[in-house]
């Protein structure tokens, strides 16, 4: 049977065989066995007030388990003991109960008179009360009322007892009371990490009070939320951890796996798109080309037939170059050499090339935009194009990049 029906049960036995008393009565939760309560086991835990309690005819119990449990209760606790050494006298006791449906915070508001708060624990199946976790509040700055904080846990059974303040340190004085206005506060922690709802940004789920109650579950020190890589123990402010490194096997600053064309060859001497492709060098040769005149002589005039050449090749070539010697006409054979820095096509020397042949000399190297020197035959002149060659083809242009 609870504490309370024990109770009702005991006080419908007093009320059969007490005489009728003119005197006072004391508050109806004047005896801890007829407290009032603030809610119902398994009940939201909600504010509440009571403004109405008068303690001046209230008491105290030489057992709290008399009247209403039929005895062995032990006394009630009317004194508080502070780490200070400070003693408190309280008494003219009136009582309420609270059972919080989560953990949290109560706050507890006694006005009307010096008063004295104390709360305890109890047991609900036997009423009995844990005293060795009955504590006390009493500011001595305070002499019109008391208010006072205390953490509570989801599941337990609690007892409010509220006194007239009754002197301190071996000074007794008639304990204080009047109209009391009780008012009681509670803060819930519905996830019962230790940071009330009303600060907790994660409020149903267990955190830490440095993150506003939300969890660090990796233990990287960024909060989930706002953790975009929750469960990874990250290193960047974001919770992640930064992606591996991109390869960049040719050590050319162009990742392999994306926009290098040229994987394995390093282009970081010459890369104007980032392509990670080496781009061409140019050729800078130096045509060599002497020419002397061609005529003959007819009926005692001197007719111009074209040049006749004296030497010809190109200097200021790549070691390893080929160049390439070519005549429209048939005028001259195919010539090819590898160039060691300079060239000369000594078979020439003495031909002589009549007006509108074209003499065609080609440069090319591996990693070089090829180059071309074009001499159009005149008579007793010529006249000269410059062109180039993109690797791999034959066909002079005008212009060649050597961006790849």
């Amino acid at each position: 049977m609870s504490r309370l029906a024990i109770a009702l049960l005991s006080a419908l036995l007093v009320l059969a065989v007490a005489p009728s008393l003119a005197a006072a009565a004391p508050p109806d939760n004047d005896d801890y066995w007829f407290s009032t309560r603030i809610n119902e086991p398994g009940e939201l835990l909600e504010d509440f007030q009571d403004l109405t309690t008068n303690t001046a005819e209230a008491t105290e119990q030489a057992d709290l388990f008399d009247p209403g449990g039929g005895g062995g209760g032990g006394p009630e606790v009317t004194q508080c003991n502070f780490d200070s050494g400070r003693e408190v006298y309280y008494g003219k006791t009136v009582w309420w109960d609270f059972f919080p449906d989560v953990d949290g915070v109560v706050r507890i508001q006694a006005t009307g008179f010096d008063t004295v708060i104390g709360l305890v624990p109890y047991d609900f199946d036997t009423a009995e009360p844990f005293r060795d976790e009955w504590t006390c509040a009493d500011d001595p700055a305070l002499t019109s009322g008391e208010i006072e904080e205390f953490d509570v846990e989801q599941g337990r059974s609690y007892s409010i007892q509220i006194g007239g303040y009754g002197g301190e340190d071996g000074t007794h004085i008639p304990f204080k009371s009047g109209n009391l206005e009780f008012r009681f506060t509670f803060f819930p922690d519905t996830d019962g990490d230790g940071v009330l709802d009303q600060s907790d940004d994660c409020g149903t789920t267990p955190g830490l009070a440095k993150f506003a109650g939300c969890p660090d579950a990796d233990d990287d020190g960024v909060p989930e939320p706002p953790d975009a890589c929750p469960g990874v123990k990250g290193s960047l402010a974001n919770g992640c951890n930064p992606p591996p490194p991109r390869p960049d096997n040719d050590h050319d600053n162009v990742f392999d796996d994306g926009p290098d064309q040229c994987v394995g060859e390093d282009a970081s001497a010459r890369d104007a798109n980032r392509n990670g492709c080496l781009d061409l060098q140019r050729l800078e040769p130096k045509w060599i080309f002497k020419p002397d005149s061609f005529f003959v002589r007819r009926n005692g005039r001197v007719v111009l037939l074209g040049i006749e050449i004296e030497r010809f090749g190109v200097t200021r070539v790549p070691k390893g170059a080929r160049v390439v010697v070519t005549c429209t006409r048939r005028a001259c054979r195919r010539m090819s050499k590898r160039a060691n820095s300079r060239v000369l096509f000594r078979q020439l020397a003495g031909d002589k090339l009549r007006a509108g042949i074209k003499v065609t000399i080609r440069v090319t190297a591996p990693g070089y935009v090829g180059a071309a020197r074009v001499y159009t035959i005149k008579k007793n002149d010529y006249a000269t194009k410059s062109r180039c060659l993109m690797p791999g083809s034959p066909r002079l242009r005008t212009g060649c990049s050597p961006v790849r």
